[in-house]
């Protein structure tokens, strides 16, 4: 990939997964695991990024990454890596 007026070459791998723990499907899981950016500055390629989260009746479960929010008063939204439980 021409970056800037010089090539650089890398991989960057993507693994991702969705579905159910039991045959109910009340127990639902979703994971997603994308390797570092091989090519520095570059809005071609999705930045690195893992998570998994756990969802059950009353229970929402996420570890990892993705936009966190404390309130609308002191900030929206911020992108980190965190965890957060929800009673449903």
């Amino acid at each position: 990939m021409e970056n800037r007026g010089s090539y650089e070459d890398g991989f960057q791998g993507e693994f991702h997964g969705k579905g159910s723990l039991d045959e109910k499907n009340k127990n639902l899981i979703e994971f997603r695991a994308i390797t570092k950016n091989p090519v520095a500055f570059n809005s071609f390629t999705r930045y690195e990024e893992y998570f998994v989260n756990y969802k059950r009746e009353n229970l929402w479960v996420h570890l990892g990454d993705k936009n966190y929010s404390s309130s609308f008063l002191t900030e929206y939204a911020r992108y980190g890596r965190g965890a957060e439980l929800r009673l449903i």
